[in-house]
């Protein structure tokens, strides 16, 4: 598999190699071939094809964690992970239609006593977008658009930020948990005005990311609404109610939740803020119960472009003794190694301290950060630190 996986590598990085050189020939810059490896074809007068795009991206990570388990018990272990290996596609086509496609090839288990396996593992995003306002030329609009297919679920401002522009190597444990790593399938209806944009979804349940799902359990109802106050100040309130019942798929794991988003940026520095309510409904093992959640993001640019240190702190909170949990990655992986309850509890509190160096904007990055957790668990207290290195690539 080692063998295979280096063979692969050598083969994407010489596809690469190619496109940078024929950039350079072009105008000497690496980072524009980064960027425009692969646009395979641009005409806004065409028709039939309008534009075709590959796209891509490579993030790998190591990390170690140093913590103290729920029966007062010291533990420490080190990880490699490759945390998505991605390849997709975009075409706008028909004039009206654009479609996207995004696959994973790797599905890394190791930090939680699992395995490192290669090859198809889901689709990220299967799509279709029917643009409304050009087909009917709805001019009150800015934007109106219609999609269907299966995407991520894309709640709180961290979880609608791509994972290649995100500003910290994992997300906010609140923000994991009310996106829970979903891709549903269904359609999405949006339109803007005047610095507004307004989203509302109808969904499926249907745990079945692998493929297209269908419609034959119960239904996800979100909705969404963003307001860009300026250039630099960006409000967002979502909503999303799941009417799963026993028995059938609940792609989500809670009935419903709600978060309040405010984000400013303004160079050279920036807050991200939001606030989180939602029930996980009659869940068991203690897992049941309503939520909630806090999350504070400042940064600062030490050199424009380049350098960036970033601060987060977060607070998950459950009424029921298991009804959140450390979505810190490796923390909740440690139940092999220590009694951590699986990393859940009824209160988690994290501080994160990271310094982002890019190299290539957000097309090739390198991350570096610490973060220091600690939750309460029905058997006693769990904290820990985890140190955590990343390179992000993507074109």
């Amino acid at each position: 598999m080692v063998t295979k996986f280096a063979i692969a590598t050598a083969i994407a990085l010489g596809i690469l190699a190619c496109g940078t050189a024929a950039a350079q020939t072009r105008n000497g810059d690496w980072c524009t071939g980064l960027a425009d490896i692969g646009k395979i074809h641009s005409d806004p007068g065409n028709p039939f094809l309008e534009s075709l795009s590959l796209e891509g991206r490579i993030h790998h990570q190591a990390a170690h964690i140093d913590g103290e388990d729920n029966l007062g018990n010291g533990f420490d272990e080190s990880f490699d992970d490759f945390r998505r290996v991605r390849f997709g596609g975009k075409a706008q086509f028909l004039r009206y239609f654009t479609a996207q496609t995004a696959v994973d090839f790797v599905l890394d288990n190791r930090f939680r006593g699992g395995e490192l396996d290669w090859g198809f593992e889901q689709f990220e995003k299967a799509t279709i977008t029917f643009d409304m306002k050009r087909a009917f030329s709805v001019d009150p609009l800015d934007s109106l658009t219609l999609t269907y297919g299966v995407s991520k679920f894309a709640m709180t401002s961290e979880v609608r930020e791509s994972s290649n522009n995100i500003i910290t190597i994992e997300r906010s444990a609140i923000a994991n948990k009310v996106h829970a790593a979903a891709q549903p399938t269904g359609f999405t209806l949006s339109a803007g005005k005047n610095g507004w944009l307004a989203s509302a979804a109808l969904l499926s349940t249907e745990d079945d990311s692998d493929t297209i799902g269908g419609f034959m359990d119960g239904l996800i109802y979100f909705a969404a609404v963003d307001y860009k106050a300026s250039e630099s100040l960006t409000y967002s309130l979502d909503g999303v109610i799941s009417d799963a019942s026993p028995g059938e798929d609940d792609i989500l794991g809670y009935d419903w939740a709600s978060s309040f988003n405010v984000v400013c940026d303004q160079s050279p520095y920036g807050i991200l803020g939001t606030v989180v309510l939602g029930d996980n409904g009659a869940e068991a093992g203690g897992r049941g119960g309503s939520f909630h959640g806090l999350t504070v993001m400042p940064w600062y640019w030490i050199i424009d472009g380049k350098l960036q240190t970033v601060f987060q702190y977060s607070h998950s909170g459950s009424d029921e003794p298991a009804g959140i949990r450390a979505h810190t990655r490796y923390l909740a992986g440690a139940q092999n190694i220590a009694s951590v309850n699986s990393g859940r509890g009824d209160e988690l509190h994290t501080f994160y301290l990271g310094l982002n160096w890019y190299l290539c904007g957000h097309n090739l990055k390198l991350m570096g950060g610490a973060e220091y957790a600690d939750l309460t668990t029905p058997a006693g207290g769990v904290d820990a630190l985890t140190y955590t290195i990343a390179v992000r690539m993507k074109f």
